[in-house]
């Protein structure tokens, strides 16, 4: 993968809450890597197909969608221990770029997430933001 410098504002990172294309792949990596559970949809008719990506993990997700014919097409992240954890990964700090200094730590972060892969083993049916909710 290309290296893309760290982002040090929200801007740098997102474009209309979608990620920026230039993050997308690093982005999505990240994600997949730490995901506690995935969705993965697909719909379609004659006249068009969708297609819906999602990871969960932390407090949120990051989804991509593909098709669809409106202003939701695109890479986005949700959930603010989740964006943090990206940003803390893609190399910048979480909490100047969310101008939040009450932000934990990529460490804390990443024994959080170790938590929940911990508890997806006991409760493998437990998925998606009940999942997320679990640790809350």
């Amino acid at each position: 993968m290309s290296r893309v410098t760290p982002p040090t504002c929200k801007a740098d990172l997102f474009a209309g809450g979608r990620v920026r294309r230039k993050y997308q792949r690093r982005v999505w990596a990240i994600c997949s890597k730490a995901a506690v559970d995935t969705d993965v949809r697909f719909d379609g008719s004659m006249g068009c197909s969708r297609e819906s990506h999602t990871v969960w993990f932390l407090d949120g997700a990051a989804s991509d969608r593909r098709g669809y014919f409106d202003a939701s097409c695109g890479q986005w992240l949700a959930g603010q221990l989740a964006k943090a954890f990206v940003v803390y990964r893609l190399g910048g700090d979480a909490r100047k770029v969310f101008g939040d200094p009450l932000l934990p730590s990529l460490r804390s972060l990443q024994r959080l997430l170790r938590a929940q892969h911990q508890l997806k083993a006991k409760r493998p049916r437990l998925a998606g933001r009940g999942l997320t909710e679990q640790l809350q």
